[in-house]
């Protein structure tokens, strides 16, 4: 009788370690899954700093191609 408690009592032992393990695995797994989450935020934020940096850089090289344009035509006009 002692001998099948034991054994009972074992078995509940691992099924409850069993669980534990899976739960620390699944907790793992969502910190990692949050980990890559901010990841992918913080590429999303460098990206848009880049646009919001950009924009102003091609927004001046427009200027300056309008401004050639406008020398050019000047001095086909003028010949």
């Amino acid at each position: 009788m002692n001998q099948l408690l034991n054994n009972n009592n074992n078995r509940s032992t691992t099924t409850t370690l069993l669980l534990l393990l899976l739960l620390l695995l699944l907790l793992l797994l969502l910190l990692l899954l949050l980990l890559l989450l901010l990841l992918l935020l913080l590429l999303l934020l460098v990206v848009l700093l880049l646009l919001l940096l950009l924009i102003p850089l091609l927004l001046l090289l427009l200027l300056l191609l309008l401004l050639l344009l406008l020398l050019l035509l000047l001095l086909v006009l003028l010949q």
